[in-house]
C-alpha cells in the first residue's frame, strides 16, 4: 500500500471574482481594465490613486451583484455588513490597505452542489468451475463479440460513476481589487486600471477531498457566475482567481472518527483549473512525504505554483489576522440594506442551474449527467430546447444528436454552440428525416457533416441531390437480400449459418449494406434476411 493511500487531503478554496459593473467599487472610474487598446493608468480616479482627502462611496450595483451571487450559492444574506481595513503593503495597492469585509460579510452559510466522477468497483462475476466460465465466454462469443471484447466485457475493472456532492460556503464578502504589476528586466511598472475594481471573495469550507473535486467546484462556480452575469469568469485575464488551502491528515478508520485537520498551506493566485488540480496533487505528495519521511511538521506558509515544473514554491510565512490589523473602515458606515432592496436585486436572476437541471430531467427525460452537460455548456440548453420545440421529435433522439454528433463536431473545430453552422432548425429537420425513416441514422451522420462543414442547404435538399433516401419497400429489400445469398462465394457461409454458426448473420447484413450504399432500412432488412436464411 502506498503512503498516500493512508492519508486524506483536505481542500478549501477562496475564489476572487471581479464584479461585472460599469464603475469601480468605491469610485466613479470605469471598471473596464482589460483590452489591448486600453492605455495603462487611464481608468484611475483620485480615490483609486489614494490622494489625500478623497473618500469612498459604495457602488450600489456591486452590492446588488453580490446579493445575486449569494442567492445562487444558497447563502444567507446579511442585511447589515461592515467594511474593514486589511493592512498590507504592495506597490499596486496605493492605499496601503484593502477595504474588505472580514468579520461581518454580506452573506454567510451557503452551499454548492456539484457532480464528480469517482471510480466504483464493478461486481465480480464468479464461476463454480472452469467449465462454467468457458461456457459463459462461449455464449458471449456467440453474440458476435471478439475475444478482446469478451474479456473486456467480463466485469473486473473499475467503472467511473458521477456522484453528487456538496461543499459549504463559509462567507461571501465584497472587497477591492489591487492594481497590476508589469515586470521588465530593469524595472517594475504599475498599472492601476484594475485598482479599486469590485471583488467578491467566496470562501469555501475545507470539505473537498481530491483534486478532481476542487477542479469541479471551481468549474461550477465559473459557470454559475457567468450564468447569472455577476462575473465573466475569465481566469486567463485575471478576472477570476483562486487561492488554494491544502492540508493532510490520516484517513479516519471509521465514519464516526473525528480526525483533526492538519496545518494548512495556502497556494496563491491559481489562474486555471488544470493548474489548481496539479497544485493539489503536488502539495498532498509533498506534505505526506515531509511528515512520513523526515518526521517534520507542516509549516503554515504561503506558496506559489510554478506551471513549468508542476511544483509549488515557498513565498513567505502565512500571516494571521493580527498581522493584517483589521479594524472597521472609518470613512464608511455599516452597510445596511432593506429586504425590498434585496428583492429588487434578485428579481432579474435567471433560472438557476440546479433548477434548470431538474426541469430538463422532468420535461425531457434526461439523465442527471446529460442535464448537467447541457447546463454547463453555454448556450446548449437554449439550442436543445429549440430543437425540442416540435413535439413530434423524440426527446431522447434529440439528446443523442446534440450531445454526441453535434458536440463532437463543435469540439473538433473548437467552436461554441452559439456559432454552430448547424442551426437548431436544420438539426430538427434532419431528425425529422430520421424519425419518418426517409434516411437511416448512418446516412444522417454523413448529412450533418456536410451541413456543418460545407453545405448551407436544408437536409432534405442534400439527401435528394445525393440520392441517399432510405429504401423501405419490402420487395426491393428482398431483392437485395436474395442477391447477396445467391452469390456463389456466399454459399459456404449460408451453409455454415444453417449449420449453427449464427454469428455470420452480421456478415450477410453487411453485404446488403455494401450493395445498397447503406440505404436499406436496417430493421426491415434484418427481418427479411433472417426469414430467408431460416427458410
Amino acid at each position: 500500500m502506498s503512503k498516500l493511500s493512508r492519508w486524506e487531503v483536505c481542500i478549501g478554496l477562496e475564489i476572487h471574482a471581479q464584479i461585472q459593473s460599469v464603475a469601480k467599487l468605491f469610485s466613479g472610474s470605469s471598471a473596464a481594465s482589460k483590452g489591448g487598446s486600453l492605455v495603462p493608468n487611464s481608468r484611475v480616479s483620485f480615490f483609486d490613486a489614494a490622494l489625500p482627502g478623497t473618500l469612498p462611496v459604495v457602488n450600489t450595483a456591486c452590492v446588488q451583484q453580490a446579493l445575486r451571487t449569494a442567492r445562487a450559492l444558497q447563502s444567507d444574506v446579511q442585511l447589515r455588513s461592515v467594511f474593514e481595513r486589511k493592512h498590507y503593503f504592495y506597490c499596486d495597492l496605493p492605499l496601503g490597505y484593502q477595504i474588505t469585509q472580514q468579520r461581518a460579510p454580506i452573506a454567510t452559510n451557503g452551499v454548492l452542489k456539484f457532480q464528480v466522477q469517482e471510480a466504483k468497483p464493478r461486481a465480480q462475476t464468479t464461476f463454480s468451475s472452469r467449465k462454467e466460465k468457458n461456457a459463459a465466454l462461449k455464449a458471449q462469443k456467440d453474440q458476435g463479440m471478439s475475444d478482446t471484447s469478451v474479456h473486456r466485457f467480463m466485469p473486473r475493472v473499475a467503472a467511473d460513476e458521477w456522484v453528487e456532492k456538496q461543499v459549504r460556503v463559509n462567507r461571501i464578502q465584497i472587497e477591492q481589487d489591487s492594481g497590476k504589476n508589469i515586470h521588465s528586466l530593469d524595472a517594475t511598472h504599475v498599472d492601476l486600471n484594475r485598482a479599486g475594481t469590485g471583488l467578491m471573495e467566496i470562501v469555501f469550507e475545507p470539505d473537498l477531498r481530491s483534486a478532481a473535486e476542487a477542479g469541479q467546484v471551481l468549474r461550477e462556480v465559473q459557470h454559475l457566475l457567468r450564468h447569472i452575469g455577476t462575473c465573466d469568469g475569465n481566469m486567463e485575464d485575471g478576472s477570476m482567481r483562486c487561492d488554494l488551502n491544502v492540508s493532510v491528515r490520516p484517513k479516519p478508520t471509521s465514519p464516526d472518527e473525528d480526525v483533526p485537520f492538519g496545518e494548512r498551506v495556502e497556494v496563491k493566485n491559481m489562474n486555471s483549473i488544470k493548474n489548481l488540480m496539479k497544485a493539489v496533487e503536488y502539495e498532498m505528495e509533498r506534505q505526506v512525504e515531509l511528515i512520513t519521511t523526515t518526521g517534520g511538521c507542516i509549516e503554515k506558509e504561503t506558496r506559489t505554483f510554478d506551471a513549468a515544473t508542476g511544483m509549488t514554491k515557498r513565498m513567505r510565512t502565512k500571516e494571521g489576522a493580527k498581522d493584517y490589523r483589521f479594524f472597521p473602515e472609518p470613512d464608511l458606515p455599516p452597510l445596511v440594506i432593506s429586504q425590498s432592496f434585496v428583492d429588487e436585486a434578485l428579481a432579474s436572476l435567471p433560472e438557476l442551474p440546479d433548477k434548470m437541471k431538474a426541469r430538463l430531467c422532468a420535461m425531457y427525460g434526461l439523465s442527471a449527467y446529460e442535464a448537467s452537460v447541457l447546463v454547463l455548456t453555454p448556450g446548449a440548453v437554449e439550442y436543445f430546447e429549440a430543437v425540442c420545440a416540435d413535439v413530434s421529435r423524440p426527446h431522447k433522439l434529440v439528446t443523442n444528436w446534440v450531445l454526441n454528433d453535434l458536440f463532437a463536431l463543435l469540439k473538433a473545430t473548437n467552436t461554441s454552440i452559439a456559432e454552430s453552422p448547424v442551426s437548431p432548425e436544420r438539426l430538427g429537420q434532419l431528425i425529422d428525416l430520421v424519425v419518418n425513416e426517409s434516411i437511416s441514422g448512418k446516412m444522417a451522420k454523413d448529412v450533418i457533416e456536410l451541413m456543418y462543414y460545407e453545405d448551407a442547404r436544408g437536409p432534405a435538399d442534400i439527401v435528394q441531390e445525393k440520392g441517399w433516401s432510405q429504401i423501405t419497400d419490402e420487395a426491393e429489400l428482398r431483392r437485395f437480400c436474395e442477391a447477396v445469398l445467391a452469390e456463389p462465394k456466399a454459399q459456404r457461409n449460408v451453409a455454415a449459418y444453417r449449420g449453427g454458426k449464427t454469428q455470420l448473420f452480421g456478415f450477410f447484413i453487411g453485404q446488403v449494406m455494401k450493395a445498397s450504399g447503406g440505404r436499406v432500412h436496417p430493421e426491415k432488412t434484418n427481418e427479411i434476411m433472417r426469414s430467408l436464411l431460416d427458410a
